[in-house]
């Protein structure tokens, strides 16, 4: 049986349900197979790298006081302690983007190494205060459940499973062709004369000894370098102070 398993590393309620969902297996014992997948979910995804103090950030979200606070922690202590899973004091909160997407290559190696990381990840964060979005904090937990360290750091270091327009799951997009002659099309149209007046053919001429082939210049980035995050909204979701309404899928590179 596959179960999938939609969680933030940064949610302690997740590591008390898959310690108990891990103790529920055990009773069940091993003529049971189970595959455990592990889907991403962020519950902050505009958290800033350098993150920000727990308590501070839950009251805020949660609109609680002191007292509540500290008696939530000690329900989630108690109910991880009853599945066997020991909460530390949890004093700051984390992104974890790379963490989903180092989870996210872990899966690809086997579904017992995601899950051996997931666990790690959960004992770092909620068990010794360890910061999940920390590359060195990430590679380390790596190595300790055995996955190639050297990979996970170019997992890391290149973003390849982080998509935007013109890049999707570590490639560049072959669409980009069709766009770079779109773009070239638009762009290469002469100024309006009612607008510039008589100028608009020295202009227009101006306009095309400059004009750039996108083509030539996306094909010297087919890796996902620093020229293609400064396009990227993802790269800071919080800039977009507007309300936004948006719908997509996996078959458009927009989204």
């Amino acid at each position: 049986m596959r179960i999938d398993f939609v969680s933030d590393v940064a949610c302690p309620w997740c590591a008390v349900g898959l310690n108990a969902l891990e103790r529920a297996l055990e009773r069940i014992g091993p003529d049971f197979a189970v595959d455990i997948h592990f889907q991403p979910f962020e519950l902050n995804p505009t958290m800033a790298a350098e993150g920000a103090n727990a308590a501070d950030y839950l009251k805020a979200k949660y609109g609680m006081g002191d007292a509540q606070l500290a008696q939530n922690r000690a329900v989630i202590r108690e109910r991880g302690a009853s599945v066997g899973f020991t909460f530390g004091d949890r004093a700051h909160v984390w992104n974890t983007f790379d963490a989903h997407r180092l989870l996210h290559w872990a899966g690809l190696q086997g579904p017992a190494q995601q899950r051996a990381l997931k666990h790690a990840l959960l004992q770092a964060y909620h068990g010794e205060g360890r910061n999940p979005g920390a590359h060195d904090v990430l590679l380390d937990l790596a190595a300790q459940v055995g996955l190639d360290t050297t990979e996970a750091a170019a997992v890391l270091a290149d973003d390849r499973y982080t998509d935007d327009i013109h890049y999707k799951g570590g490639c560049l997009l072959s669409e980009n062709m069709g766009w770079s002659a779109t773009m070239f099309g638009y762009s290469s149209r002469p100024p309006d004369p009612a607008l510039v007046g008589k100028a608009w053919r020295a202009l227009w001429l101006e306009r095309l000894n400059t004009e750039p082939l996108l083509a030539i210049d996306w094909l010297q980035h087919p890796h996902r370098d620093a020229y293609w995050k400064r396009g990227s909204v993802n790269q800071d979701i919080g800039a977009i102070k507007a309300a936004v309404l948006a719908f997509g899928g996996w078959n458009d590179a927009y989204t």
